[in-house]
């Protein structure tokens, strides 16, 4: 047995059989699973010109339940055509949880190379310092593993999830007295002002997509490491809207959009009343109720942000 800790465990079990042996489809069941793991895992294996298709299994849906932006980024990854890598996601939504995890690569449809172990399929479980162990085991078994699950187990895009009771309770409705930790971050300058080529006007240039926008992080927010630095986190909105945020630009002092910065720069123009493409004004910041939004930490790879105003407010305008 072969075993891999936890600084080559991305390498060598999610990239390297289909790197170095030719594995072209990646069948994995997981306890827990995230679309920003899988984010992470697209882009890494894109960056080789690998082109694979990955099917998860989450086993422990039924019992723990899932952060819904992980739901929301994960069923808009599924039906993306943008990427060489396809990735179907389904869960085991049976009274009989399944928290294994085990990933069987396949070439031209037949098992060749499989792991098992502690690792899910997480950025806490495959880009943390924790320590984690997979070991390799028989592929054929651990196809047939999967294969059973996969018949038990629903879709993801299944219409029927929306109203199941699978979510985790959304961060509005916790106590206040719960340990989630929250900031505030100003959408305008360090002096009060509109960004005039930055911030929501990002894309206000020649030649720019006019909507591109970022959430600057001002110091000292920036050096207190609320948000992950180097590593995709999912976002589910107080509208019930998802987004995956990156950190970005010199100092890591941006939140955008990575796989296209244009989504946030039209979603606060829609929230605001803005046209798409048009210049932000500190007046439709204010005319709106709110000049800067607020984040909750879930944990490292989920956030809560409410860009909601009082009811008084929206009467009043």
């Amino acid at each position: 047995l072969h075993y891999m800790q936890t600084n080559k465990l991305f390498e060598k079990a999610l990239v390297e059989p289909a790197l170095y042996q030719g594995a072209d489809s990646l069948c994995l069941i997981s306890g827990y699973a995230t679309a920003t793991m899988a984010h992470e895992h697209i882009r890494s294996l894109a960056e080789t010109s690998i082109q694979a298709n990955i099917n998860v299994i989450v086993g422990m849906v039924e019992k723990d339940r899932i952060e819904k932006a992980q739901h929301l980024e994960m069923v808009k990854l599924t039906n993306s055509k943008q990427s060489t890598c396809q990735i179907s996601c389904r869960y085991i939504l049976q009274k009989e949880p399944v928290h294994a995890k085990v990933y069987v690569w396949l070439k031209d449809g037949k098992p060749i190379v499989a792991f098992s172990g502690s690792a899910n399929y997480t950025l806490t479980g495959f880009k943390s310092s924790q320590i984690e162990v997979l070991n390799e085991t028989d592929p054929k078994k651990s196809y047939s593993f999967h294969k059973k699950f996969y018949e038990v187990s629903t879709d993801c895009n299944d219409p029927s999830i929306d109203s199941m009771d699978i979510f985790r309770e959304p961060i509005r409705f916790i106590r206040p007295d719960t340990t989630c930790k929250a900031i505030s971050l100003s959408l305008l300058t360090k002096s009060g002002k509109i960004h005039k080529k930055g911030g929501l006007n990002w894309g206000q240039r020649k030649g720019r997509e006019p909507n591109q926008a970022y959430i600057p992080i001002h110091s000292p927010v920036n050096l207190t490491g609320f948000f992950p630095s180097k590593t995709r986190f999912a976002v589910l909105t107080d509208d019930d809207r998802s987004f995956v945020f990156h950190r970005a630009q010199d100092n890591q002092k941006a939140l955008h959009t990575p796989d296209d910065n244009s989504m946030i720069g039209r979603y606060f123009r829609r929230r605001i009343g803005v046209e798409y493409g048009a210049f932000v004004h500190r007046e439709d910041l204010e005319s709106y109720g709110r000049t800067d939004v607020k984040f909750t930490k879930i944990d490292d790879e989920n956030f809560y942000m409410d860009f909601s105003v009082p009811f008084r407010l929206i009467q009043k305008n």
